[in-house]
């Protein structure tokens, strides 16, 4: 192939991704929006040189609130902290809220703090499936909604650190006494795209073995050395069994 695939990608969000001036800093528009369509919108401000505040002033917060989940509530208080931790680290002595999600950075490094927050508004949209009367789209949804119910804290579309450097995405994590990393394998699509990617998220995975957990749908047809495959890199828990295993192991 030789297109350059990051730099096509890149061109394309160049293009879609628009700032304006706002209340001395600058508001930066980018092209995701939540389940209840609200855009994603950064703030960034010069808090002094070379430190850069980022937040998104609410607005993950707000879009839960308006789909009746209380982020105070002992039910997602921790949740809501972790994910807003995942973000990285407040400006100390700039002003903000305990419902905004928001990040400091040197110049050098702003591109990446901007996507953690971003990342971190995504993550919290996932707290949505505790609002009452959510119905589940996708097995990733219910497996996070019955990671939910242990009362632990949660993290959404989780990373996981790789043994020689870098980060892979799991459908969960949750925080115990040790953490859990739950990675959905659902019916839904080729079961063989499904098995590879499921396998290759853990191969090589920083944490143990016994930390990781492939959750399998009812309905995924996995062959017998398919399964022995993924119980070589972690645990496997049909979904049948998956609330029961949860509140033995987290």
């Amino acid at each position: 192939m030789s297109t350059n695939l990051a730099d096509a990608f890149a061109e394309a969000l160049e293009s879609v991704i628009h700032e304006r001036p706002s209340d001395g800093g600058r508001e930066l528009f980018l092209p995701w929006s939540l389940e209840d369509g609200t855009s994603i919108t950064l703030f960034v401000q010069e808090h002094a040189p070379d430190l850069f505040c980022i937040s998104d002033r609410g607005l993950a917060a707000a879009s839960l609130a308006i789909a009746g989940i209380d982020l105070a509530s002992r039910r997602i208080a921790g949740n809501w902290r972790m994910i807003r931790r995942s973000a990285g680290e407040p400006v100390v002595g700039w002003p903000t809220t305990d419902w905004e999600i928001t990040a400091a950075s040197d110049r050098a490094s702003l591109g990446e703090a901007m996507t953690r927050v971003a990342e971190a508004v995504l993550r919290a949209d996932g707290l949505r499936m505790t609002a009452p009367g959510f119905k589940a789209r996708h097995f990733g949804d219910v497996v996070v909604q019955k990671a939910l119910l242990t009362r632990r804290s949660v993290l959404p579309n989780a990373d996981l650190r790789n043994k020689f450097g870098g980060s892979r995405k799991v459908t969960c994590m949750i925080q115990g006494q040790r953490e859990l990393f739950l990675q959905a394998l659902s019916g839904a699509g080729a079961t063989n795209d499904q098995f590879d990617h499921a396998r290759s998220v853990f191969l090589d995975a920083e944490a143990e073995k016994d930390q990781l957990v492939t959750v399998i749908a009812h309905d995924a047809a996995l062959r017998p050395w398919q399964r022995v495959g993924l119980e070589r890199v972690g645990r496997v828990v049909d979904e049948g069994d998956l609330e029961g295993f949860l509140k033995t192991a987290a």
